[in-house]
């Protein structure tokens, strides 16, 4: 995580006052996170004591098993949460997300989809961002429709989707 541990935790926090049905699981070093004090309404903390840095390989999963990250994705596999926020390693993430959840059928490509905020409100959202960066015709076709249906969620009936590429044509 690029900033400190402080400002995750405050950000939880605001994020709790602005949404108090949401329950918070923190999954980390529980001896640094209780070291901050932080009202913990809605905020539960499970232990984990390794941790995926930046610079770490897909094959550091052999021998970190008790990583934060491996833990929250298996929180959300036996379904004792709905979803995983991490600023940690992408690459490992990712590998962690397909491993155990897979594609949907038809997509073969694994993408990001962040959203950018505007100073409109209405923001947008970018699809793919380097996640795959050999994609042919069908896999941006798949794209196209996944950031059609994923603006429909956000409320956007008409959604324009464009298409850019990384500067190379096949």
């Amino acid at each position: 995580f690029e900033n400190s541990l402080d400002e995750a935790i405050l950000a939880c926090q605001d994020f709790i006052k602005q949404n108090k049905n949401i329950e918070i699981i923190l999954v980390g070093n529980e001896e640094k996170i209780r070291a901050i004090k932080f009202n913990s309404t809605n905020i539960s903390i499970i232990n984990a004591i390794d941790e995926i840095e930046q610079n770490d390989s897909i094959t550091i999963l052999r021998t970190k098993k008790d990583s934060s990250m491996f833990k929250a994705i298996n929180l959300v596999k036996q379904k004792k949460a709905d979803g995983v926020l991490s600023a940690g390693n992408s690459s490992i993430f990712a590998f962690l997300c397909y491993q155990n959840f897979g594609l949907i059928t038809g997509v073969n490509k694994l993408g990001f989809i962040p959203y950018v905020p505007t100073f409109s409100g209405k923001g947008f959202n970018i699809l793919d961002v380097g996640a795959s960066i050999n994609c042919d015709d069908y896999d941006l076709y798949i794209f196209a429709i996944i950031g059609n249906l994923f603006a429909k969620c956000r409320g956007i009936d008409n959604s324009r989707v464009s298409i850019s590429n990384i500067g190379e044509e096949p």
